[in-house]
């Protein structure tokens, strides 16, 4: 389940 992972980065270089 690497779903999170990949929300967590998509959404931290979102608010970088």
């Amino acid at each position: 389940m690497f779903i999170w992972l990949k929300l967590v980065v998509a959404f931290g270089d979102s608010t970088s």
